[in-house]
Formats: C-alpha cells, structure tokens, sequence
C-alpha cells in the first residue's frame, strides 16, 4: 500500500518535454550569435575606413542595433530571425486553397421551368432535397468530390 502511494504521489508532477536548451558558447552568446555579431562587427570595421566619421557612426549604429534585434530578441518564444524567414516563407511560397461545396437548391435558365420549380417549392413547402445515406447516388458524388 505505501508503494502506492508513493507512485502516485511521483505521478502527480508532470515531466516537461521538447526543452529546446542552446549552449552558450562566448559569454551570454550561443555560437551562431556570437558569428553573427563577430560578422557585423567586421562589416564596420571596413566601413570604418571605407566612409566619413559622421557617415560611419550612423551606418555602424544602425547596423549593430539590427543586429542585435535579429540576434537576441526572442517573440513568443522564437527568434525575430525565424519569424521574418516565416514571414516571408508565406509570402512567397505556394497556399493550398480548400473549397467546401455548399449544398443550394438547383435553379433552372428556363422561365416555365422556373414558374414549375417555384410552384413546386410551394406544395413542398422549401424542403431540400436530401440523398439516402446509402445510396449509389451519395457514393458516386463523394467519388466525384474527392478526385
């Protein structure tokens, strides 16, 4: 009796799962964001001799700045990177459209036979047409849906 209950009480706590854990690598940094940071840092450096003080602080500033966001900054759980390659992963990739048949009464071009199929909506009284369930005729049309 006291097994069991002792296997119940371990039942009680849940046991996380999917613990996504990257090492960090260079100080707070996992290995791609040290390179990424390491890689914008070089672009400066040769933008340092490559264009006027003014010039350089202010491309130098926004480049670090971006990659900063795109490096560290986490939304809902993931990183900005991967959330701009979703973005516009969908934007340019290809969408499946899935259409839905609505079932509506069938209506006729001829006007005689519109004047018979409204007369005989009268007597009954808008009922749908409804196929058996069992029916040849159901089969057919799903055959005919799913292809």
């Amino acid at each position: 009796m006291l097994l069991l209950y002792g296997i119940i009480l371990l039942m009680r706590y849940t046991v996380p799962q999917f613990i996504e854990y990257e090492a960090k690598v260079v100080g707070p940094f996992t290995f791609g964001q040290f390179i990424f940071i390491a890689l914008s840092a070089a672009v400066c450096f040769v933008l340092y001799f490559m264009l006027p003080l003014t010039l350089f602080v202010l491309a130098s500033f926004v480049i670090m700045v971006s990659v900063v966001i795109l490096s560290i900054v986490r939304v809902g759980g993931r990183p900005v990177t991967t959330i701009i390659g979703n973005f516009f992963k969908f934007n340019i990739g290809t969408k499946v459209y899935i259409w839905k048949k609505k079932e509506m009464p069938v209506m006729y071009a001829k006007s005689d036979l519109k004047k018979e199929l409204e007369m005989k909506k009268e007597l009954d009284e808008g009922l749908p047409l409804k196929i058996a369930e069992n029916s040849q005729l159901k089969r057919m049309k799903t055959k005919i849906e799913t292809r």
